[in-house]
């Protein structure tokens, strides 16, 4: 049987593991964001 201690440490790693997966994400948006607005600025000029 496992203790709460293993889980807690179990879930912990999990926990890390997904903050460290969503840090990249919001870090592809941000890196993402800015050609995403221009190619918006873009085309709201072309249909002008």
């Amino acid at each position: 049987m496992v203790s709460l201690e293993e889980q807690l440490e179990d879930v912990k790693a999990e926990n890390k593991a997904l903050s460290a997966y969503m840090n990249d994400i919001v870090g592809d948006i941000n890196e993402e964001a800015p050609k995403i607005a221009s190619m918006k600025a873009n085309y709201d000029n072309a249909i002008k």
